[in-house]
């Protein structure tokens, strides 16, 4: 999955990132839009962020799988993020 990756020194960079599995109390998302804002700028810029961070956590996709545990949530449901810090995968 292409994804933009912080790779050190405020410069960022598209890599092929292996596609994650869904745990069993996650779902799996495919990001169809992700915002950058301002605090990811900061994060980048000022040198906050970890070399190999994916950042953005303001986001719309659809649920591609769900864990074993998940109820409630079913493949091909439209979600969206809210501006809560992401998970940095």
């Amino acid at each position: 999955m292409p994804a933009a990756v912080y790779i050190g020194d405020g410069k960022m960079a598209v890599q092929d990132l292996p596609v994650p599995k869904a745990e069993p109390d996650e779902v799996l998302v495919e990001v169809a839009q992700c915002g950058i804002c301002g605090s990811d700028m900061h994060l980048v810029l000022e040198g906050y962020a970890r070399p190999g961070t994916v950042l953005g956590h303001e986001w719309a996709g659809t649920v591609v799988a769900t864990g074993e545990d998940v109820s409630g949530w079913e493949p091909g449901a439209r979600v969206v993020s809210g501006p809560a810090p992401g998970c940095g995968r």
